[in-house]
């Protein structure tokens, strides 16, 4: 089938074809692209509250990721001085 036609029956998000779709998908890279740079201790911890926080009151969830988040404090802390002393400000070196 042809990608039109695939998103016509909703099979597909979007036709690649459509020049704004392509632009969209370049933007997605390019952010998937800095956030994959960000230290992964802390993004899969991220990444597990929000999964294991779906359904949870958000007192709950906000508990769960202090919890979960426990564990990459000294690497959060460490990106948190380089971002004070001036990394990342404006998107500058963050790739985002």
């Amino acid at each position: 089938m042809q990608a039109h036609a695939l998103a016509t029956i909703g099979l597909a998000k979007r036709d690649l074809g459509d020049p704004s779709a392509v632009e969209d998908m370049e933007r997605a890279l390019e952010i998937a692209e800095g956030l994959a740079g960000f230290p992964q201790p802390t993004m899969l911890s991220d990444r597990r509250a929000a999964i294991e926080g779906i359904g949870l009151s958000f007192e709950q969830g906000l508990a769960l990721e202090a919890d979960l988040g426990r564990t990459s404090v000294s690497t959060g802390a460490a990106g948190a001085g380089r971002f004070a002393a001036g990394e990342g400000r404006g998107g500058q070196g963050s790739g985002v």
